[in-house]
């Protein structure tokens, strides 16, 4: 008779527990994505998405083109006002509808790369992030980027994993979203093609998985295009008042990152 290992008998719970462990991580992201979400007024960028909900998608589109996030949030929103209400708790539920589905998408890559216990721990640090819960209290259009980052990770996976042309399929429509949410999510795009070259030495058949991979790529220009084609050309030069030195850059980073709170970091540093 073989004998269990010591990794093997921690682990052989996971299969029964998985589920309830996972219940519990989405309940408890929940609630702290909900706790006095209606409390405090609304802010200045957030009164902007308030507005811009109201307008007609073809409207939204116009006025995002001069600004310095593109439209796919302000749609969402101006079909989710409709449903929720254009109450403070009910605009800003859609980012705690998305910050919840986040914790579910980075199990779901934890569990693809590592495991059930990888996936698990992924959803558990994501869901009691305080910069996560931060955003997923917010109408603002970054919740919504963190979960399409998420997923646009997920199908990156399983295309190099499985090769198939409906998770490069899926791929382009989440990296497209992305890129239609926020401008800076181009950098999710960078950094899945640099891991991608990292890994494609070990690929098995080199030649189709290269095509595959950047047909994919070209899909997500071709769909991003038109956007940039209407935006660009109305888009105002944005600049930084003053430059800041690259230590303080990271001392506000890590305090935002670390507290959740994106203003008054000096308070917090």
């Amino acid at each position: 008779m073989r004998h269990l290992s010591t990794r093997e008998i921690q682990c052989s719970w996971l299969p029964r527990a998985a589920p309830w462990l996972l219940v519990g991580i989405l309940l408890t992201s929940f609630a702290l994505r909900t706790y006095r979400l209606g409390d405090q007024s609304v802010w200045w960028d957030e009164g902007l998405a308030a507005w811009a909900a109201r307008q007609s998608l073809s409207e939204i589109a116009e006025w995002t083109s001069s600004d310095v996030h593109p439209p796919l949030y302000f749609w969402i929103l101006h079909y989710w006002r409709l449903l929720a209400g254009e109450t403070e708790f009910g605009l800003r539920a859609l980012s705690v509808a998305v910050g919840v589905i986040t914790v579910a998408a980075c199990y779901r890559l934890g569990l693809t790369v590592g495991g059930r216990l990888t996936g698990l721990a992924a959803a558990l640090v994501v869901g009691v992030s305080r910069f996560d819960i931060q955003w997923s209290q917010e109408m603002r259009m970054y919740a919504l980027a963190a979960l399409l980052a998420a997923l646009s990770l997920w199908t990156a996976v399983r295309l190099r994993m499985r090769e198939r042309w409906a998770d490069a399929a899926a791929y382009v429509l989440l990296m497209t979203a992305g890129l239609y949410t926020l401008y800076l999510y181009a950098a999710v795009l960078t950094v899945v093609n640099l891991a991608w070259l990292a890994a494609f030495p070990r690929s098995g058949r080199r030649g189709r998985t290269l095509f595959r991979w950047v047909l994919a790529q070209v899909g997500v220009l071709a769909f991003v295009a038109p956007w940039l084609a209407y935006a660009l050309q109305r888009m105002p030069t944005w600049s930084s008042a003053s430059p800041v030195s690259l230590d303080t850059f990271l001392r506000i980073y890590w305090t935002v990152l670390t507290v959740g709170n994106p203003t008054s970091v000096e308070q917090y540093t």
